[in-house]
């Protein structure tokens, strides 16, 4: 586990604990995904619980007693490679952000889509890029008065 931690970074861990301050009536107890960030711990409810006896603390992983406890630990270990693929994600595209936008990217809740006219000038400003590249100036012309239509459109409904 150790060695797991040392390749994500200084700035980025994730590890699996178990909560063990809170029990469902079941005698079991909910085990969390650990997401700590430029020094910031935050907590995620994985979904998945286990007897205190039932955990290994130090693989963060259940011993692997039974059929269904090698299945949970193939789900928590699915878990963290998605975590850590959706912080790969956010550090391409995003490059800085904080914990709160991290855990959400984790989470799959994602910011509110752009509004129509706010793609357009995106797309708009990567065709300009492109012209005389691969792209006809007229070209160019023809996509910025589309958007000029667009807006034209969108004012009078």
């Amino acid at each position: 586990m150790k060695a797991n931690n040392l390749l994500e970074g200084m700035d980025f861990r994730i590890y699996l604990n178990l909560r063990r301050t809170y029990t469902y009536p079941t005698g079991e107890h909910p085990i969390i995904l650990r997401v700590q960030y430029q020094g910031l711990k935050k907590d995620i409810n994985t979904g998945l619980s286990c007897k205190d006896e039932d955990w290994d603390k130090d693989t963060g992983l259940l011993f692997p007693h039974s059929e269904e406890a090698n299945s949970l630990n193939e789900e928590l270990v699915l878990i963290k490679e998605k975590s850590r693929e959706r912080y790969r994600q956010l550090k391409e595209s995003a490059g800085d952000f904080s914990i709160e936008e991290l855990v959400n990217h984790i989470k799959g809740i994602e910011p509110p889509p752009q509004t129509l006219m706010d793609y357009m000038d995106i797309k708009l400003k990567e065709l300009e890029e492109s012209v005389d590249i691969g792209l006809q100036v007229t070209t160019f012309y023809k996509y910025r008065r589309v958007k000029r239509y667009l807006e034209e459109f969108l004012m009078s409904s």
